[in-house]
């Protein structure tokens, strides 16, 4: 009788410490492969603080990970914690269910040389790599609480020579359904010291059409300097652009869109090369009825100026 119990017991404790060994070696193991082969994976190099891998829980986190630019040293773009969790009994049902997945600290760096960006190699390379293995057909996926935090985003232009930097990147997706493709998406982040950003983004069946709200709060209008001087001979553009806008539209033509709201200027300065202010407004406040782009039409309910102050200096020629 004791041998009976004997014989089981031993069975599942072999089988449960083969199971802890192999738990534990998978991490670094799957760290060493992607380091090594990085090159051949996404044709460039990277490094990795920590993998830790949890096949029977179906769990997954990659600590401070980085992906190096072309020169190997430069970083492209790097986290500080990525989590991802599945319920594994759904992949017998043919679905990838995601209980969670988060990333924390991510820090992505942009940059475009009129039609070059940083990120050209990595597509040129994913996109001509063969994959080993065929691709599973028939299975569906569902995606819940997907977030990022405590990002950072970086995009220069390098030929205009302007940059910009979006700071304290929060996104928030409670649920994805691949067969629906319904979803709400939350984005908040910061521009400067004084401009935010927030959309909510809703998705409906099939991803066909959207609504989006938007809410930008004190965006200096300096940024677009480099880029109207190409168009307008002047020196200096100041001012603050707040909006409120909420549009609704179709995936499938970008450009065919509604858009209605209100969008307010303050301290808006036009100076010529000169030095003599083009224009001086103390506040604009519009009162957006209807926009389209796709249409043409730009409906105002309500136009407001206030402080309005313009300088014309004719000469002989």
């Amino acid at each position: 009788m004791k041998n009976k119990i004997k014989i089981p017991l031993i069975v599942f404790s072999s089988l449960f410490a083969l199971l802890l060994i192999f738990s534990l070696i998978a991490s670094p193991i799957a760290k060493n492969y992607v380091q090594k082969h990085d090159k051949e994976l996404i044709g460039r190099e990277l490094s990795i603080g920590r993998i830790c891998v949890n096949p029977f829980l179906g769990s997954a986190k990659i600590k401070d990970l980085t992906i190096f630019e072309d020169d190997g040293t430069t970083s492209f773009v790097n986290f500080d914690l990525f989590e991802a969790k599945i319920r594994l009994w759904d992949l017998f049902k043919h679905r990838v269910w995601v209980k969670k997945i988060s990333v924390s600290g991510l820090k992505l760096n942009v940059e475009q040389n009129y039609k070059w960006f940083n990120f050209n190699s990595l597509i040129d390379h994913l996109s001509t790599r063969k994959p080993k293995f065929n691709t599973i057909q028939g299975f569906g996926f569902v995606i819940n609480n997907a977030t990022i935090e405590d990002s950072d985003f970086r995009y220069a232009d390098l030929a205009m020579g302007n940059e910009f930097l979006m700071r304290d990147i929060a996104i928030q997706i409670p649920s994805l359904d691949g067969l629906s493709l319904k979803t709400q998406v939350g984005l908040d982040l910061c521009l400067s010291d004084n401009t935010m950003l927030h959309t909510d983004l809703h998705l409906f069946e099939n991803a066909k059409e959207y609504s989006i709200n938007l809410k930008l709060s004190n965006l200096n209008l300096d940024i677009i300097e480099p880029y109207l001087q190409q168009y307008v001979a002047f020196d200096s553009l100041k001012g603050a652009l707040s909006l409120d806008l909420m549009g609704q539209g179709h995936t499938e033509h970008i450009l065919d869109f509604d858009m209605n709201g209100e969008a307010v200027i303050k301290g808006f300065a036009l100076q010529d090369k000169e030095g003599t202010y083009l224009g001086k407004i103390y506040s604009v406040f519009a009162k957006i009825e209807r926009f389209n782009l796709n249409d043409r039409v730009l409906d105002f309910e309500k136009l407001h100026f206030s402080g309005l102050n313009t300088v014309y200096i004719f000469r002989a020629d």
